[in-house]
């Protein structure tokens, strides 16, 4: 198995709630993951179903990606498609917290490598 570097982001808090916009706790968990190929492998689950919906878009689009382009992706599809519209203002905060997130571990990645 080649090397690598793996992160783990677990969340679980009020703050999640506020952001997701639910009344109820919600935990999400992602997990990307870093070997000698330089592509990045992201995974994830939440218990609430929106929230899982919402991520697993994002780790459609950005899974198995190199950091460059993870770090250079423009997500304009998002606008396209209608969804941000059809998002609360806080849903919409949390999908960007997503991004923002999966960019974070990329740019680990990058300058761990």
């Amino acid at each position: 198995m080649a090397s690598g570097h793996k992160y783990v982001f677990s969340a679980f808090s009020m703050a999640m709630m506020v952001a997701l916009g639910t009344s109820t706790p919600t935990s999400m968990t992602v997990v990307a993951t870093s070997t000698d190929s330089s592509a990045v492998t992201a995974s994830a689950d939440s218990d609430a179903v929106i929230t899982k919906g919402l991520v697993s878009l994002m780790i459609r689009v950005l899974d198995g990606q190199s950091p460059d382009d993870i770090l250079n992706a423009e997500l304009g599809f998002l606008e396209k498609i209608g969804l941000k519209e059809h998002l609360s203002p806080t849903r919409s905060n949390g999908l960007t917290s997503m991004v923002k997130q999966m960019k974070l571990y990329a740019l680990a990645f990058k300058t761990k490598a």
